[in-house]
């Protein structure tokens, strides 16, 4: 008994999750040769290349298939997702557009948006879409890291903490999250806090943070002994967090206005800022204001501090994977840089 094409494709899938691309391509062209109007077949060779490096023979792929399938909401989100690791984000941001607009309830689409609006410096819309795409999936922990990758940009640190806390209650394990929150505690001079994320950071993922560990704990060491010291007691009055904070409450609506973000924040070493216990949503980069329509504005220069590590978590295909970037593209930091999290291809 032959095989139906939907078995057949299912097959060929599960090779690819097994991260045997070059076998399946073949098995995909053949495929095509007896079915070539099935778009997910279409699809899937392409992500075939993308994964192995070639990402413009799969966008090739992709467009040429998009103009038989317009409305084919995986092709266009692939589509856009090249755009974005081949770092033209005009493009990335048009194509998820009318993605969104085809799928308004699809979270990685809103989240896409939100490391575009973050890579364009437009981090108070970043934020925006980014908590509108954990309402759609509150399990998703990178989305939590990367509003606080945001917030810490803008100088919010302890709006930061609150919401990789989030990330981390919802995975405990969570690396990126652990590190970006032991600098964010550093910034409101909670050391031993900042010490105990760090350590955890390195713990789960040395080959990525070992170093970047290194260097923040020599600083959270040497603010904490320049640390103003109590009169009575003569020790340090750094104010450690507990971890009983992780379990912050859910983001308000009616929380109140939070300060500017141009105030000036604690420098390390001077009294602690008090961190929010709750979120309320910064006012948004307008979109259609003239400066957007003209282009991305100028990312601002970050200072040479701990928070400048914030990494956020980058761009995937519709598969869970991180998209390479080696082969025929070359987009820097392409997996994404402070530690926000992304998506893959479909």
């Amino acid at each position: 008994m032959e095989d139906t094409p939907a078995k057949t494709l299912a097959d060929i899938q599960d090779m690819m999750k097994d991260g045997k691309y070059e076998e399946a391509r073949p098995k995909l062209q053949a495929y095509l040769q007896q079915h070539p109007d099935d778009p997910v077949a279409i699809r899937l060779l392409g992500n075939t290349y993308a994964y192995t490096g070639f990402l413009g023979k799969a966008k090739k792929i992709w467009r040429e298939a998009i103009r038989r399938f317009p409305k084919n909401v995986d092709l266009i989100y692939n589509y856009a997702l090249a755009y974005y690791l081949q770092g033209n984000l005009a493009q990335a941001r048009a194509y998820w557009k009318k993605a969104r607009a085809l799928a308004p309830d699809d979270p990685e689409i809103v989240f896409h948006l939100g490391q575009v609006a973050f890579d364009e410096g437009k981090f108070r819309l970043a934020i925006k879409l980014l908590k509108k795409a954990h309402q759609m999936d509150p399990d998703n922990a990178e989305a939590m890291n990367n509003i606080g990758v945001s917030y810490a940009t803008l100088g919010m640190y302890g709006k930061a903490a609150l919401w990789y806390r989030k990330a981390i209650a919802n995975d405990p394990d969570y690396a990126k999250a652990h590190f970006n929150l032991a600098a964010a505690l550093f910034e409101l001079s909670h050391f031993d806090d900042a010490l105990r994320h760090a350590d955890r950071a390195a713990q789960l993922d040395p080959a990525t943070h070992l170093e970047g560990v290194e260097a923040l704990s020599k600083k959270i060491l040497m603010a904490r002994h320049n640390a103003p010291k109590s009169e009575e007691t003569g020790i340090a009055t750094t104010n450690d967090v507990t971890e009983t904070a992780a379990t912050s409450p859910s983001p308000s609506n009616g929380a109140p206005a939070e300060a500017s973000p141009t105030a000036p924040n604690t420098a390390p070493g001077q009294p602690p800022t008090t961190e929010p216990t709750t979120d309320s949503d910064p006012a948004p980069d307008e979109e259609t204001s003239p400066a957007t329509r003209a282009g991305a504005r100028p990312r601002p220069t970050r200072p040479d501090r701990a928070s400048a590590s914030a990494k956020p978590t980058k761009a995937r295909a519709r598969t869970g994977k991180t998209l390479p970037t080696t082969g025929s593209t070359s987009r820097k930091n392409a997996t994404s840089k402070a530690k926000p999290a992304k998506k893959t291809a479909h």
